[in-house]
Formats: structure tokens, C-alpha cells, sequence
């Protein structure tokens, strides 16, 4: 399903075409699968929709490790498996940017980069320290050449001068970073772990933090982390990319939310010369082993409305915040989070609650 943009479907010989993901994490069910089919057949099955890609942007959303001591007493600790590196291939640039990355700590991530680098997987977002987790990725397809830097808000163990962590999706640190790439490259990518769990609604943080990127030169700009799909627009210079759901995700919710399981593959075109030509949105749903698979007709034209209603909320001010404060009032929403806080209180006392909400109000509505 094409999405249509002002100053785009441009032609060129150079076209590339760039796949973006939102959420891996191949754990439960989908590893049970995984094991099941092999690598090979595994990979297939869950990347066909991206077949035609040159390159694809994904989030790995836990460290690969065998390591078993927790950095935090969190309600979810996650880890993947060493054979979850078998299903990437040299196409791939994966962002270890996000909330469950130092789940295990300093040896959970030096794992993940150990096993990414052995099988000549790209990655960018984390690393032992601030410079090391901001280092951009520059992958050169069909005489493209593609930046890509990595980032998470507040909430996902920032790194610091002399600590590992992940690169911190600050305004003026994005900034700097886009500016150090510009020059060097022709397409500049900028992939967020950030946003509001359960919400399509783009928070005020992302639509700062996206307004950033594009003034400082970023040309895409794409969020994941929410579990659900947002809007999609686009300015003359830059496609942000508000929320790309989950993609490899197993269901770890009370039934009821069905926007966990909608999700799709974002395909971009660009061109060395032009910038980005076009932009498609391939329907998907997640189905009850956390495996995507093609939508139905009737599944990919509620997608496509339903994308074309929130772009329209985005580019309005007013009906944005109107947007927010009707995805915070839904029965489902208010369910999941009662759920999740009544399991964070036995888990990690009350204190670990009033902590997230606290920090989810804080970075979510920061806009400077």
C-alpha cells in the first residue's frame, strides 16, 4: 500500500529500497518456532515481506547472553537466545538502543556485541561508553550511502563517559551526532526507542525530538517501543516514522489489545541523488506464536485508513492533543496499565511504580 507524499515518487537509477521494523524479540513461543524450523526457514518465513529490501532497520529488543544476573529486579527481564543472530543477514543495521538492553547488565550487552560483530551483523545505539554507544553505522548499497545512529530516551540505561549504556535521545546530542554524519553520507537515519507503551499517540518528547533530527539533517527518523503502529508523515526534507509497532513479538498481554498484534513493514526508496523517492506500508499481523504474517485484504485496508487518520491528528495540533488524551481514557489502555502496575507492585514493590510513571511523565513530555 503506497503512502502518498508531497515531493515524492521521484524516479532514479540509484533507488534503493530501505525496510524498517519496529520490535524483535524472538523469546517463548517464537524461539519455540524458531528452533522448530531452523534458521533458515525461520528467516525466511519472517522476512519475506522484506525480500525486495537493500537494507533493513530493526530494533533487537533484548541482549543476546546466556548471562543470569539481572542488573535491576524489573517486572521483565529479557534475554535472547545465541541462535536469534541466525536469522539476520548482512542486510541488516540492528539498534540494541533500547529499554531491556542492559537487562543483564555490562555482560548482557559485551555478549550482544560479541555475537553481533562474530557473524558480521551491523549494529549501532549501545556500547561501553557514551562514544562507543553513539557511533553511527554507514552502509554503502548500489553507491548509497546510508547513516543510521541509534537511540533511546532517559528510561533505557543511558551511557555515560565512563559507563556502558545505551546513546540517550537527547535534543542537543542528536543534534551533534547528525551533524558529525551529514557530510559524509547521503541518507542520514535516526532510529528511537521511545514513545508511550500502548499508545499510537506520538508524545510531545518524540515530536520534539523528531523536529530536532529533521532541522539538524536527519532525512528518516523512526520510533519503536510503543507496541503499536502510529502515524507516518513527511516534510519536504525528512519522513518520521511515528511508531512501527512490534514486528517478532509473542503475546505477553491479557487479551484486548489488538493493536499489539497489527503491525507492518515500512519500505522506503531513495536515491543518492533525490533523497527519499517514495514510501509503502506492507499490512501485517502478528499471529499467536509472535510470527508476522500478510494481512488479509479487509486487515490491510483498516491499516492504510487507519495510518491516513493518524497522520491527519499528527500534522493538527489540537486534534494531537485531543488524540492523547483519548488514548489515556480508553478502557483498554487503563486495563493494561493496572495490570501491568498491580504485577510491577508484587514484583518490585510500590515504589518501582510510582518510579515509572514518574519517569514516563517526566521524558514523554519533556520537549526542550
Amino acid at each position: 500500500m503506497r503512502l502518498t507524499f508531497d515531493h515524492m515518487n521521484k524516479k532514479s537509477a540509484q533507488n534503493i529500497r530501505i525496510g524498517f521494523v519496529g520490535d524483535v524479540s524472538i523469546m517463548h513461543s517464537a524461539h519455540d518456532e524458531l528452533m522448530k524450523d531452523g534458521p533458515e526457514e525461520f528467516s525466511r518465513k519472517i522476512w519475506a515481506p522484506l525480500m525486495d529490501c537493500d537494507l533493513i532497520i530493526a530494533n533487537l529488543e533484548a541482549p543476546v547472553t546466556d548471562h543470569d544476573i539481572c542488573r535491576d529486579n524489573k517486572l521483565y527481564n529479557c534475554r535472547l537466545d545465541r541462535a536469534v543472530v541466525d536469522i539476520f543477514d548482512e542486510r541488516f543495521v540492528l539498534t540494541i538502543a533500547n529499554n531491556h538492553m542492559m537487562d543483564f547488565g555490562d555482560q548482557g550487552l559485551q555478549d550482544t556485541e560479541a555475537a553481533l560483530s562474530s557473524a558480521g551483523i551491523r549494529y549501532v545505539g549501545a556500547g561501553e561508553n557514551q562514544s562507543s554507544a553513539g557511533a553511527p553505522v554507514i552502509a554503502e548499497v548500489k553507491g548509497v550511502k546510508v547513516g543510521v545512529i541509534g537511540a533511546a530516551d532517559a528510561r533505557s540505561n543511558p551511557s555515560s563517559e565512563d559507563s556502558a549504556g545505551t546513546f540517550l535521545a537527547e535534543l542537543d546530542t542528536i543534534e551533534s551526532a547528525i551533524n558529525g554524519i551529514r557530510s559524509r553520507v547521503d541518507i542520514v537515519i535516526v532510529t528511537v526507542h521511545a514513545g508511550i507503551e500502548f499508545i499510537s499517540a506520538p508524545s510531545p518528547f518524540q515530536v520534539a525530538f523528531a523536529n530536532a533530527c529533521r532541522r539538524a539533517g536527519a532525512d528518516i527518523v523512526q520510533y519503536h517501543h510503543a507496541h503499536c503502529i502510529s502515524g507516518a508523515v513527511r516534510d519536504e526534507n525528512c519522513l518520521i516514522l511515528y511508531g512501527t509497532g512490534n514486528y517478532v513479538f509473542p503475546n505477553l498481554l491479557p487479551a484486548g489489545f489488538k493493536a499489539w498484534h497489527r503491525t507492518a513493514a515500512w519500505v522506503t526508496e531513495v536515491n543518492a541523488r533525490d533523497g527519499i523517492a517514495s514510501s509503502d506500508i506492507r499490512s501485517l499481523t502478528i499471529d499467536k506464536l509472535g510470527i508476522p504474517r500478510l494481512s488479509t485484504d479487509k486487515e490491510r485496508q483498516y491499516t492504510l485508513k487507519l495510518v491516513q487518520r493518524y497522520n491527519r491528528r499528527i500534522r493538527n495540533k489540537k486534534l494531537l492533543a485531543l488524540w492523547r488524551i483519548a488514548e489515556f481514557i480508553n478502557p483498554v489502555y487503563v486495563r493494561l496499565c493496572l495490570v501491568q502496575y498491580a504485577a510491577m507492585t508484587k514484583s518490585s514493590g510500590i515504589g518501582a511504580v510510582i518510579k515509572a510513571i514518574r519517569n514516563g511523565i517526566v521524558y514523554q513530555f519533556k520537549t526542550d
